[in-house]
């Protein structure tokens, strides 16, 4: 992210510490397992909805 920023001309949302995962333009600046890292960290699983709360 420090590279992607220098390296940029432009004001980049990366420049505030923006980080969009799904941004091509700093890609070349990352490792895939970084980012799936990233996308996966304190994923949690969500419980069944009861029947009684589901939408006929």
């Amino acid at each position: 992210m420090k590279d992607f920023a220098l390296a940029s001309n432009l004001e980049h949302p990366m420049h505030s510490l923006i980080l969009d995962l799904s941004d091509e333009s700093g890609k070349k600046y990352s490792i895939d397992q970084d980012i799936a890292e990233t996308v996966n960290y304190n994923d949690r699983e969500l419980p069944e909805l009861p029947a009684e709360s589901e939408a006929s």
